[in-house]
């Protein structure tokens, strides 16, 4: 007998026998096609003389897993680490006690309907169970676990709109706590990052230039910011707030700016511009820079953006543009009516002319 699948309940099992010597084994999964898959694995080993018996699986938690997964993503070190260790940590509590052998679909069903219940949005659980996508792939890869169940996620619609008008700017400024001010304002001119300034130390900055190391910037490649006009008031201001031993430009009371969304919150509220991030301050960087005519090459090297795809994105026209191109073509007719009656004319002789022959 080659072997055979068969189910328990909802799991499905495989059985073949070997050098006479039946042995058997949960697919770990409740599709059959996937025990198929695992008893061929097993039949190919033992066409080839290779099977040596099943391997004693050990448990391994959900919370070890994950843990897995946090200490590789700081060995590569990757960015973002804190927001990942609290994504993660909702997954870790909720599946305390629970082994991988035992996550299922339903499982992470389950899941879902319990964080949207708790009122969290479509693409915090879509984060959080990315990364315990990424574990699981990652303990496969390890040999850790046979099989990964299906996640599914929610579809996202990243192509944000958000901007600022220069009013709504000042306006959300003037509410800002003093140490934000000039931190707001960098982000307004340069076009950078958040995590590009928050990084940014008095050694990138030297007679009158920027250089942003590559580690601290999300295309892994460094670039250069000219200190001119207001760029160079903000980092003077910010020499006067120096505090020895401190090597950030921005800081707090010596004490690196990270997190302040409340402040930003609160902020936006008082400007009445509820609903504003501060990545919305890069995108209308980007357009003012193409509104003053930059070349799309130099606003590229500033903003750092390497493809025209997002470059694009970013450069966003609203009802006002739309408005003003439509007044200026406008304009335009009005002050050369006869230029385009005579264009017109002369075009009708040339049809005539061309009917004749």
């Amino acid at each position: 007998m080659p072997g055979r699948v068969f189910k328990r309940g909802n799991t499905y099992h495989i059985s073949f026998s070997y050098k006479g010597t039946e042995y058997r084994k949960s697919a770990l999964t409740d599709k059959k096609r996937e025990a198929e898959n695992l008893l061929a694995f097993y039949l190919g080993q033992c066409a080839r003389n290779e099977f040596k018996g099943f391997q004693q699986e050990t448990s391994l938690l959900v919370t070890e897993l994950l843990d897995m997964f946090e200490n590789d993503c700081k060995r590569r070190k990757l960015r973002g680490l804190n927001i990942i260790h609290v994504q993660i940590g909702h997954v870790r509590r909720y599946f305390e006690k629970l082994e991988v052998s035992a996550l299922t679909e339903l499982q992470l069903e389950r899941y879902i309907t319990h964080r949207l219940d708790q009122g969290r949005s479509t693409t915090t659980v879509n984060r959080e169970l990315q990364h315990l996508g990424h574990a699981l792939r990652l303990a496969k890869q390890k040999k850790l676990i046979i099989d990964i169940p299906l996640i599914t996620r929610f579809r996202e619609d990243n192509a944000r709109q958000g901007f600022f008008e220069h009013e709504e700017f000042e306006a959300l400024v003037s509410f800002l706590p003093e140490y934000l001010k000039d931190f707001t304002r960098f982000a307004y001119l340069s076009a950078w990052r958040k995590n590009e300034i928050t990084t940014l130390e008095w050694r990138d900055v030297s007679e009158g230039v920027i250089r942003l190391r590559p580690e601290h910037s999300k295309t892994k490649e460094g670039r250069l910011l000219i200190l001119v006009g207001e760029l160079a008031e903000i980092i003077e201001h910010r020499r006067l707030a120096r505090i020895d031993l401190i090597p950030w430009v921005f800081h707090r009371d010596g004490i690196q700016v990270n997190d302040f969304r409340d402040a930003w919150k609160t902020a936006c509220k008082q400007a009445r511009i509820q609903g504003k991030l501060f990545h919305d301050l890069r995108r209308t960087a980007v357009r003012n820079m193409v509104r003053a005519g930059v070349p799309e090459k130099i606003a590229m090297s500033i903003s750092g953006h390497t493809t025209r795809i997002i470059f694009d994105r970013y450069n966003i026209v609203n009802e006002q543009d739309i408005r003003q191109g439509l007044e200026q073509t406008q304009a335009y007719l009005k002050t050369a009516p006869h230029t385009l009656r005579r264009i017109g004319h002369q075009t009708d002789i040339h049809a005539h002319h061309s009917r004749k022959t």
